[in-house]
């Protein structure tokens, strides 16, 4: 059982880590290492999530109530890769999760796609390239297929993401919002995964779910508004040293 302090930093990590371009997936593994955390229960998981789905819905509940047919259309065809190879590896996918030289490896190249992505955003600002500002289908199945390496415990989805958009010469606020846009079928998709294996719904404890929830829910609107504006005035590259600190630091507590 998940006691309400475990509940609160697991939240707190969950609600940061999945916005902000470090890996949640990855913070998660590590915490429950760092702190001797029993692997939480399932349906403790599917809380968390939903708490980070209920961000970004609040978060672009404007834009979303005015999506045209067309930027619905790009959201499904950005969605295709990950929930088309998830469907077929989800047991394998699974497997990732127990090994931390996976999460350091996976953390050094989100740390690698954030400097690249901070990078292409300061020569932009000194050159005439062309940014689009509109999310056709190349761009959407490109930042797709960029979402999918997310599956990999360490590297963040929107990290890749928002280097996918970039790569494909989206202008930042665009990147930043498709970003995010696809995080809403990803997220869902990933609470209706989990919620079908949870097989006990009577252990749930309504504190720790609460606190937890709110977690979450507060630390993901925090750090979607920070992650927007360190995009706008392009400052990625923090978040790159700090993922490749860490995952040096992963990989020396390995070996040692």
């Amino acid at each position: 059982m998940v006691t309400w302090w475990e509940a609160l930093i697991l939240g707190l990590v969950q609600g940061f880590a999945e916005f902000l371009p470090v890996s949640s997936s990855g913070h998660l593994v590590l915490a429950q290492t760092i702190f001797g955390f029993e692997q939480p229960m399932l349906f403790f998981d599917v809380i968390l999530h939903f708490g980070t789905l209920l961000a970004v819905v609040a978060y672009f509940r404007k834009e979303l109530l005015q999506l045209s047919m067309q930027q619905i259309q790009m959201i499904i065809v950005g969605s295709l890769p990950i929930v088309g190879v998830v469907f077929f590896i989800q047991n394998q996918v699974e497997y990732l999760f127990s090994s931390l030289a996976i999460v350091a490896a996976g953390l050094a190249l989100t740390g690698l796609a954030n400097l690249a992505t901070d990078r292409l955003l300061h020569q932009r600002e000194h050159s005439k390239i062309v940014t689009k500002a509109a999310v056709g289908w190349k761009e959407a199945l490109f930042v797709g297929f960029a979402q999918l390496l997310s599956i990999v415990p360490g590297i963040s989805r929107s990290g890749s993401t928002v280097f996918g958009g970039i790569v494909s010469r989206l202008d930042r606020t665009t990147a930043f919002r498709f970003s995010f846009m696809l995080s809403i079928p990803a997220i869902t998709g990933a609470i209706v995964l989990q919620a079908g294996t949870v097989d006990d719904w009577s252990a749930v404890a309504l504190l720790p779910v609460a606190i937890g929830l709110t977690a979450a829910l507060v630390s993901g609107l925090f750090s979607l508004r920070l992650l927007e504006f360190l995009i706008a005035t392009a400052q990625l590259r923090y978040f790159g040293y700090y993922c490749l600190l860490l995952s040096l630091g992963l990989g020396v507590y390995l070996i040692a």
